[in-house]
């Protein structure tokens, strides 16, 4: 069974509690067991950060990048390891989430080179909620600002990928992090959470989710003690721009590298996927014809696949059926209306997501819809899906004004 990591130790929760989890790539073989951890587990790892907080902070920025140098390096060597231990979490093969993970590290050396030098000085223990789009490289970067600044981390893993924040977690340790300046917490439902708000001592929390996960955190700070910064980050898709003068074979290409491809964007699911495309109406036509043609020779657009999230399949459908009432045209790949997915419940009543222990893989399918309309509700839907919706409109300035980088 995995461990918490708490003042540099590793360690059961205090009631020794655990949940399983099955993996994606072979239905209902468990690939591991996770602490299920308490509030006494929290007040035991802000103890612990408190403690080392002030040699943390006496600590040279730099010798503070250093070590987070060292993890990434960490990381990088074990990437073929890291890449085998995600793939049944993630249901992709190893040898795609290696390609993903050496991107990912990438980008994350070029910000600690950024960040070396100079940035807001921080204090206090901060509480940093793991989405499991994060990984592994990602989520040092994202832990980075506050670290270097001074400040120190209890991460909460991911309920439905936990391996990526243990994978980091022994990175730090090997790398030589003081014990204490970061510890690793695991939790299936929203116990952590909430006692986040319950008990004092946090001095800032972050967390990415849905838009209505972030929500529902609001909901608590308003009701608890929130911490001096709350930073909440709404999962989104990017939105791709397509203006009269490109040319539409490359930006077919573009469009299904960004949308769907499994190492770069895990088959739509990770929030820099594209989702939307806003195409000026003289290039539609061609745009549209160039995209399906290179999806229909896709060796992988067509395949079915286990989503990380379990109610992704439930949502797909009732996108399907939003856009056939809409009069969006599907061009691309189809949503079976049969064997709905389990209610998912309103966060704000503070009842517990569903299960994800012990799930069997949903699969599910890339869909793409053409005449979309841009202002329709699913145009507007903000999800990172398999879910590609094209749309028309008139000027470069409608394509351009709220796409992605290029």
């Amino acid at each position: 069974m995995e461990l918490n990591w708490v003042g540099g130790a590793w360690r059961p929760s205090a009631l020794s509690h655990d949940f399983q989890l099955d993996s994606l790539l072979s239905p209902y073989l468990p690939r591991g067991r996770w602490p299920r951890s308490t509030p006494q587990d929290l007040a035991d790892a802000v103890l612990a950060s408190k403690l080392a907080s002030s040699d943390w902070q006496r600590m040279e920025r730099c010798a503070r990048c250093s070590i987070l140098v060292r993890a990434l390096d960490e990381l990088e060597r074990a990437r073929a390891a890291i890449a085998a231990g995600l793939a049944p979490g993630i249901g992709q093969p190893a040898e795609v989430l290696v390609a993903r993970a050496d991107a990912d590290a990438q980008r994350a050396r070029e910000g600690l080179e950024i960040l070396r030098d100079g940035g807001e000085s921080r204090s206090g223990v901060g509480l940093f909620l793991a989405h499991w789009s994060d990984l592994a490289s990602p989520l040092l970067m994202k832990l980075a600002t506050w670290l270097l600044g001074g400040s120190t981390a209890i991460v909460v893993a991911d309920p439905g990928l936990p391996e990526a924040a243990g994978f980091l977690a022994r990175a730090l340790e090997r790398a030589g992090l003081p014990p204490g300046v970061v510890a690793l917490l695991h939790d299936d439902g929203r116990t952590l959470v909430r006692a986040a708000f319950e008990q004092a001592g946090l001095a800032w929390l972050r967390a990415r989710g849905t838009r209505a996960e972030m929500q529902a955190l609001e909901g608590l700070a308003r009701r608890g003690r929130a911490p001096a910064e709350l930073s909440l980050w709404p999962l989104a898709c990017a939105v791709y721009g397509i203006p009269l003068r490109a040319d539409p074979a490359e930006e077919a290409q573009r469009v299904l590298e960004r949308a769907l491809s499994p190492s770069d964007t895990l088959c739509g699911q990770l929030p820099d996927a594209v989702g939307r495309v806003l195409c000026h109406q003289r290039q539609f036509s061609r745009f549209t014809a160039e995209l399906l043609d290179r999806l229909e020779r896709s060796a992988h657009a067509d395949r079915p696949f286990a989503p990380v999230e379990a109610d992704l399949p439930g949502w797909m459908r009732e996108a399907w059926a939003l856009g056939l009432d809409e009069g969006a045209c599907p061009v691309f790949g189809e949503v079976s209306a049969r064997a709905p997915g389990p209610p998912e419940p309103d966060p704000a009543d503070g009842a517990e997501p569903p299960a994800v222990r012990g799930r069997a893989p949903r699969a599910v399918a890339p869909v793409v819809f053409t005449n979309v309309e841009p202002g329709g509700r699913l145009c507007g839907l903000e999800r990172p899906a398999p879910l590609l919706r094209l749309a028309r409109v008139e000027t470069d300035e409608e394509a351009l004004a709220a796409s992605a980088p290029r």
